[in-house]
């Protein structure tokens, strides 16, 4: 199936930031009425719409009368094409090589396009891609389990051993959430006005560069979702044990494997009043399916704590500058201070044993 664009036109944006980075400029909003020409016209459906949350793109929920929900995708106007082509095709790599992964699925346009195009009176352009909208509630709203945290390790490692084969010219891209590059939040300091949370995020990233940093490029790298994180995994409702989705693969990148399993643990950390949460039931269950390596494993409760620090630093950098979306920019922030102070309290020897001995009493 062909992803070329088609083109429409949207009303001119007017952007005066600067476009060389898509998280320092604000996002947008296209009226509903526009969207739902934009829908008719390229996909012939119409349907109820609403707006959800996001951090960079336009994110249009789309109820069909009978039933069938769709979602509707509009990137930032100076997210790089070769991004959105990568996000794309990785989805499309995922249909063939794991067709019974829940993850969206792509709906072509009535021309056949997966992405189509829509420029701007200002020639600007951005570009629109349908989806499956997948069944389930965030996990976000239940409570943990160690049998939910199994489950999730044993997803998370079913879509990295299919992504593992996945390339793409534009999977080695810098971003601001890779936890490879967390040294470059050091600029960001300045605006997490909290004295206490700052030296929090300085002495993770201290230590990251006194411990880890060099040895990180060493690892083993693949293209990784990178943001799997309570609002991006769907439970049933009915199960919360019961994973029914992963969503959100604007923040894939070509990274060390190790950091998606930090991602996906520094969320389980907090989720749970136990020192190290439900985090060596999840590394476990990872670990069952791909098997985890002894430097990677003796590396995660540093990368868990640089994950928070840098959600610290990024979250309190754009709330400042976008007061409008503070609310959804800031909905991790608690968890993240929370996160690097239990890992604190933690002796790191403790943290490993944990981890190793999780890891050993499974057989990959």
């Amino acid at each position: 199936m062909s992803a070329r664009c088609g083109e429409t036109q949207f009303a001119a944006i007017d952007e005066s930031s600067n476009p060389a980075s898509v998280l320092s400029a604000p996002s947008h909003s296209s009226s509903l009425e526009e969207v739902a020409q934009f829908v008719r016209l390229h996909y012939g459906i119409s349907g109820t719409l609403a707006k959800l949350g996001s951090e960079r793109d336009e994110n249009y929920r789309i109820s069909l009368s009978d039933g069938r929900e769709r979602l509707l995708k509009l990137t930032h106007v100076l997210e790089d094409p070769a991004l959105v082509d990568f996000q794309t095709r990785a989805l499309m790599h995922l249909a063939r090589v794991a067709p019974e992964l829940p993850v969206p699925r792509l709906i072509p346009s009535l021309s056949g396009d997966l992405e189509t195009r829509a420029v701007g009176s200002d020639g600007r352009t951005r570009r629109a891609r349908m989806f499956t909208f997948l069944a389930g509630a965030p996990l976000s709203g239940f409570s943990p389990s160690a049998a939910q945290a199994g489950a999730l390790g044993m997803l998370a490692a079913q879509l990295d051993a299919a992504l593992a084969s996945f390339r793409h010219p534009a999977a080695g891209h810098t971003f601001l959430w890779d936890i490879q590059h967390a040294l470059r939040t050091r600029e960001l300091l300045a605006h997490t006005r909290s004295a206490a949370d700052r030296q929090l995020c300085e002495g993770t990233l201290d230590c990251f560069e006194r411990r880890l940093a060099r040895e990180l490029g060493s690892f083993r790298t693949q293209v990784i979702h990178n943001d799997l994180n309570p609002h991006n995994l769907l439970v049933d409702p009915a199960n919360p044990d019961e994973l029914a989705g992963i969503i959100d693969f604007g923040d894939m990148v070509s990274a060390p494997l190790a950091d998606e399993v930090a991602v996906a643990s520094a969320y389980l950390l907090t989720a749970s009043p136990d020192p190290f949460g439900t985090v060596p039931e999840f590394v476990a269950a990872y670990h069952s399916i791909v098997p985890l390596q002894a430097e990677e494993i003796a590396a995660l409760p540093q990368l868990i704590a640089l994950r928070h620090a840098i959600t610290i630093l990024i979250t309190n950098w754009r709330a400042a500058k976008y007061p409008d979306n503070r609310d959804y920019i800031l909905r991790n922030q608690h968890h993240a201070v929370a996160g690097i102070q239990k890992l604190c309290s933690l002796p790191e020897s403790a943290a490993h044993e944990q981890l190793h001995s999780a890891c050993a009493s499974v057989r990959p």
